[in-house]
């Protein structure tokens, strides 16, 4: 499915795009909540499969957490502001997919954050400190069908690496990207 010429940028390779949208249609969740944001690219690729009706999504839109550098990488320079590229693309979103139910939360998660009961598929791309992926993998698995994530590279996240293999000693990972799963 074609967004028209919202092009938002994003740091995921598009192996591991492809890699997520080949778990989503073989898994064909219907309710996902997709923590860490940034503009939307990845919301966008998981709105493409018919199956998902409901995505919360949860970030802090906030550069502030965002390296000068990495936003270089992109093209970008602080004056960004990913919020309003994210509303963009919903808007566009509630035109093209009517039948999605989306829910936007700006806040950081921790153990504290209120979640619903369960989802079909919890996408993580988030924080990846050790201290933060202990205290909230597991809670994220206990609420879901399906944990999947991001980052899984030795080089690049050896401690998400390190905190997924001991957290969950049935990981699964995608040949050749970074994309991991646990169900």
């Amino acid at each position: 499915m074609s967004w028209g010429v919202l092009n938002i940028p994003a740091w995921m390779a598009p192996a591991d795009k492809e890699a997520l949208l080949s778990v989503l249609v073989d898994k064909q969740p219907i309710s996902v909540l997709e923590i860490g944001v940034f503009a939307g690219s990845t919301t966008q690729s998981i709105s493409t499969v018919p199956s998902v009706k409901q995505i919360t999504s949860i970030d802090t839109f906030d550069l502030r957490y965002i390296s000068t550098p990495a936003l270089e990488r992109l093209g970008l320079d602080r004056s960004f502001d990913p919020l309003n590229v994210f509303l963009q693309f919903l808007d566009e979103l509630s035109q093209r997919r009517p039948d999605i139910d989306h829910v936007i939360r700006q806040e950081v998660v921790t153990k504290s954050t209120e979640l619903d009961d369960h989802y079909d598929l919890i996408f993580v791309d988030a924080d990846r400190s050790t201290r933060w992926l202990v205290d909230m993998l597991p809670i994220f698995r206990k609420r879901c069908d399906m944990l999947v994530g991001s980052h899984y590279n030795f080089g690049y996240a050896p401690e998400l690496v390190v905190t997924v293999d001991s957290l969950f000693p049935n990981v699964q990972t995608i040949e050749k990207t970074n994309i991991w799963y646990d169900c």
